[in-house]
């Protein structure tokens, strides 16, 4: 398993290859034109690329949050608390993986 940090810079990578997808600032504000148009700019095959890298890391993320230890101020439970405030992601990774098997 590779390291908490590493995991978090990949989540961050898929935020910027994202941002990457969206071809010449396709979604700025005043930009005028239809739904189609703006649709057409957008790079599919690589938002598909990028959400399964997202998709990896999160589950990878997830699988150290279960083992580490959930009384810690400042550590990987803190931070996932966050990150899942309002607790999709461990439902959507749940129902993958089984059901409630993994629901903290």
């Amino acid at each position: 398993m590779r390291s908490v940090a590493s995991i978090i810079g990949n989540i961050l990578q898929c935020a910027l290859d994202f941002k990457s997808c969206l071809i010449g600032g396709t979604w700025e504000a005043g930009h005028k034109g239809r739904l189609l148009s703006k649709l057409s700019l957008i790079n599919i095959p690589q938002v598909l690329a990028t959400k399964g890298t997202f998709d990896k890391n999160l589950k990878e993320l997830y699988l150290c949050y279960l083992k580490s230890p959930r009384h810690v101020k400042l550590g990987l439970s803190h931070f996932w608390d966050y990150l899942n405030y309002n607790e999709y992601y461990s439902e959507i990774i749940g129902k993958e993986w089984g059901g409630c098997i993994f629901s903290v």
